[in-house]
């Protein structure tokens, strides 16, 4: 009967040891941080905003021109058809003016998301790739801050996410992320 123990007992350690559940291997990545400072993400924001840049300095010299309609107003009288004439003139500019500007304000807002969307999309991308090749079983986010904007028209991701209130920076996988990003182009 003694000879049968152990084996009984080496039998249950085994497959006792075999059905207890690993522990998830978790990794921690700044995904605003990914995001803003991977190169791609830097060309789009720059991209981004020298675009905004012209079509807004297309709008001031439009906006000039408005300005110098307004000064040869004084060059009619009041009553007369042709001060009316320019008044409405004046008007529909300033209304164009308004579209336009309000317009390019919608596009930029259009571009930066779609630009954030794509970023994610790629930073998504190569944490998994990360994730494959080192074992890992889920990322995390430890970090969700905004990236800092002096202008409306860079692109600042907000990426809203739960935080991790504590981990091992050992786990913080960022950097090794941001070179896999930056290695794909």
């Amino acid at each position: 009967m003694r000879s049968l123990l152990f084996p009984i007992a080496l039998l249950v350690g085994v497959l006792g040891f075999r059905d207890a559940p690993k522990e998830p291997r978790i990794m921690f990545v700044d995904v605003s941080r990914l995001v803003s400072e991977h190169r791609q993400s830097r060309a789009e924001q720059t991209q981004i905003d020298e675009w905004y840049k012209t079509n807004l300095h297309q709008l001031e010299d439009g906006k000039r021109m408005h300005e110098q309609m307004k000064q040869e107003m004084d060059q009619y009288k009041e009553e007369s058809d042709e001060y009316r004439q320019k008044a409405v003139e004046l008007k529909v500019k300033e209304f164009e003016l308004q579209t336009k500007y309000d317009s390019l304000q919608k596009e930029v807002r259009r571009r930066i998301g779609k630009s954030i969307a794509a970023s994610y999309g790629r930073v998504t991308s190569a944490c998994g790739k990360y994730l494959e090749s080192t074992g890992f079983d889920a990322v995390l986010q430890y970090a969700s801050s905004p990236v800092d904007s002096a202008r409306d028209v860079d692109v600042s991701p907000q990426i809203a996410v739960r935080t991790v209130v504590v981990s091992k920076t050992a786990l913080d996988a960022t950097d090794a992320v941001l070179a896999i990003l930056d290695s794909q182009n």
